[in-house]
């Protein structure tokens, strides 16, 4: 896979905002949403299952303060692809069920955009560190 971008889900001034603290489930209302990470203890994301009728989902989460311990995002299958760029080096994930953000490396602006193809969630990330996320 190479290493492509999409533009990101959310216009400059929509209003599509949300702080995330320890925990969120996704789902279709949050199309078009920037979910920002506020830090603390950090907490678990799940995806929900990727299906014909969430075809065109797409959010974005961004760090927007430290936290102390991981953000771990989980999908309910191996459904996660997409290259994340770490200090400048492409991750390439493919078939992952988790993304996992290591507290200690994260960086306020780091992101990973999700688009949901009614089969895989489709991802495209950039982190300012080396080793900011795992994948599994």
């Amino acid at each position: 896979m190479s290493a492509t971008h999409f533009s990101g889900p959310v216009a400059v001034g929509s209003g599509k905002m949300e702080s995330v603290g320890a925990t969120k489930t996704v789902s279709s209302a949050d199309n078009g949403k920037v979910l920002v990470l506020n830090g603390g203890t950090g907490g678990a994301i799940t995806l929900p299952a990727v299906a014909t009728a969430l075809s065109g989902l797409q959010f974005k989460i961004v760090v927007g303060a430290a936290f102390s311990t991981d953000y771990v995002i989980t999908a309910t299958t191996a459904v996660i692809s997409g290259p994340i760029a770490e200090a400048g080096v492409i991750q390439t994930c493919a078939g992952a069920t988790t993304l996992t953000l290591e507290d200690g490396t994260e960086a306020i602006g780091d992101h990973i955009d999700f688009l949901c193809d009614g089969t895989n969630w489709l991802i495209n990330g950039n982190f300012q560190t080396a080793a900011s996320i795992t994948v599994a």
